[in-house]
């Protein structure tokens, strides 16, 4: 059923760019042009700068990270160099690390505790602190602000809230949620029922850019989770962001599949603001997150799934009836007519969401899923965590993206259903260990 609502929001394909592409610069004094174009004038692109030093740092906690996966996976005898590790807890490091790894190459990334803090830390007070040091304390630093991420994310609050009152908190929820699907079927119509990416489409939904769910958790205010991303993406300081009153800008039309795709993490946005009319037009570049080795490079492709997205805008030369697959890299421009009754998506939930993407991509490549289950969990080792009584492993559930990560095993093939299961069933043991010590630690502390 098409909508009423007549187009009034329009998308233009700009070009295959790198991943940290920025718009063309304005000129001072625009010079009138014979004819326009579509394409966008290179000459106009800001030159990349030289490599700085942080850069260069990145490079090397890059390689830090390498060499802890490394540390990591068993030797030909099946032992570990790091010492008193089990495989259950190595394939959970491993995540972590590969989770920090993709950051840390994504060109658009800037660790905020690595590029301003490690040249100092090589010179300062400490003669005995090593680079390894500095690495191995920004890890920590980093995958502690990453974790908190991921609860804020999902179904877990690290942080309480104030409580809301009851009455209060319910209607809320209900307008919220009222307001969410009505807009949702609103919002396509702005764009002629066409998909952002793929153009007409007859199965086209309103995709939220920011999951309600992870928005309830957070009291609907956005502010929290980006002061903890400001760490991997500095921008400037966000003030509190109401989104229950900006609903129309937490949506993009998307088609079913590709909305599917992108909420299973198999690419993501990345927004760039426009550089004269930031409030009328937007830029969203797209980037395929099947691997974490070329972020900043073009991939022609990702996976047999995304292989099958075309854009039906974009006709192949010379071949009636083809139309050009996305590609990593595609850069695409959202302008609206009336941006104040049909806004275009916001620039800060896009933000949001891609570097949330971006972290929870690292662990979930084909390459890193191979990995982090290179080895089969079982009862030989050294110290085998026993399986505890009356905890029900049918109905517990993992904690964080685990299982999300299970099921992208499954896909890419690294595991069959049979050792998925035993890998679930040994990572809800090591889970409920952990947790076990974390109490007992607590209780030490306490006394």
């Amino acid at each position: 059923m098409a909508s009423l609502v007549s187009s009034t929001n329009k998308v233009r394909f700009i070009g295959s760019h790198q991943i940290d592409w920025e718009p063309p610069r304005l000129a001072p004094i625009p010079a009138p042009q014979p004819s326009q174009s579509s394409e966008v004038d290179e000459s106009t692109i800001e030159p990349r700068e030289q490599i700085s030093d942080g850069e260069d740092l990145k490079k090397q906690f890059a390689r830090y990270i390498r060499d802890q996966i490394r540390k990591r996976s068993p030797h030909p005898d099946g032992s570990y160099e790091q010492q008193k590790i089990t495989k259950v807890k190595a394939a959970t490091e491993k995540k972590d690390y590969y989770r920090l790894l993709g950051v840390v190459l994504d060109p658009t990334s800037t660790p905020s505790l690595i590029t301003t803090a490690g040249p100092t830390a090589r010179r300062v007070q400490d003669p005995h602190l090593t680079i390894e040091d500095f690495f191995a304390n920004q890890c920590d630093n980093l995958l502690g602000t990453a974790n908190k991420i991921f609860h804020l994310w999902t179904d877990a609050v690290v942080t309480p809230q104030p409580a809301r009152p009851a009455q209060s908190n319910k209607s809320e929820k209900a307008r919220t949620k009222e307001d969410d699907k009505y807009h949702a079927y609103d919002v396509k119509g702005w764009y002629g029922d066409e998909c952002v990416l793929s153009g007409p489409s007859d199965v086209l939904e309103g995709a939220q850019i920011l999951d309600v769910q992870a928005m309830e958790n957070m009291n609907n205010d956005t502010s929290q989770i980006w002061q903890y991303l400001r760490v991997f993406w500095p921008r400037e300081k966000r003030n509190e962001m109401d989104i229950c009153s900006r609903v129309k800008e937490n949506i993009i039309p998307l088609k079913v599949d590709i909305h599917r795709l992108w909420d299973r993490h198999r690419f993501a946005l990345r927004p760039t603001a426009h550089k004269k009319t930031p409030n009328i037009c937007i830029y969203i570049q797209l980037s395929w997150l099947c691997g974490i080795e070329n972020q900043g490079g073009l991939l022609a492709r990702g996976d047999e799934e995304v292989n099958l997205i075309v854009d039906q805008r974009r006709p192949c030369p010379g071949n009636a009836g083809c139309f050009s697959q996305l590609s990593h890299g595609d850069v695409y421009e959202i302008e609206a007519k009336n941006p104040a009754e049909y806004p275009i998506p916001s620039l800060e939930f896009l933000q949001i969401r891609f570097a949330v993407q971006k972290l929870f991509a690292g662990a979930r490549a084909a390459g890193s899923l191979t990995d982090i289950f290179l080895d089969e969990p079982d009862d030989e080792e050294d110290e085998p965590e026993p399986e505890p009584e009356g905890l029900n492993l049918n109905d517990a559930t993992l904690s964080g993206d685990w299982e999300d990560i299970l099921e992208e095993a499954i896909h890419y093939k690294v595991l069959d259903i049979a050792k998925a299961q035993k890998w679930r069933k040994a990572l809800l043991v090591h889970e409920y260990w952990e947790r076990r010590r974390d109490e007992e630690d607590w209780d030490v502390l306490g006394e």
